[in-house]
């Protein structure tokens, strides 16, 4: 009988884009690829944006999360969820940064395309913090530290 594979530490995440872009967005799970190919959208259209996928959640990737977030200005955070459960995830387990951190939550059963995470990082951006008109999804800012 063959063991199983587990993904080392470093392979449980996945960091893309240019490393001292401004911007970052993260995600967990099935959602890396989708968002990947957003923050390439992104920056040929000359956003400085880059990427943190999680595959595993425990143990918690706190200091690569840290550092992440240290090196950008906000952080959009993509979740399959309606109650940014991965964001406030992160929040609990680094206590802080909730004033960099905001959630594109989509939660009718479809997984994102790459557009609307476009969408959802401009939106941003632009300093709106409400349903996205063109797609299923909505912003939520966190509540802060």
């Amino acid at each position: 009988m063959r063991g199983l594979d587990w993904p080392t530490p470093d392979e449980a995440r996945e960091q893309f884009g240019p490393d001292d872009a401004d911007y970052g967005i993260i995600t967990w799970g099935s959602q890396q690829g989708t968002v990947r190919e957003a923050v390439e959208r992104l920056n040929a259209d000359g956003a400085s944006v880059k990427g943190l996928g999680v595959s595993d959640l425990v143990p918690f990737p706190a200091a690569e999360m840290e550092a992440f977030l240290e090196s950008v200005d906000e952080a959009l955070v993509v979740e399959m969820n309606a109650s940014g459960q991965f964001r406030h995830h992160i929040q609990r387990e680094l206590g802080r940064y909730g004033e960099k951190l905001y959630s594109l939550l989509k939660y009718d059963g479809e997984p994102f395309v790459p557009a609307e995470i476009v969408d959802g990082f401009q939106t941003r951006i632009d300093g709106e913090i409400e349903t996205l008109p063109q797609f299923n999804t909505r912003m939520e800012s966190a509540a802060g530290d």
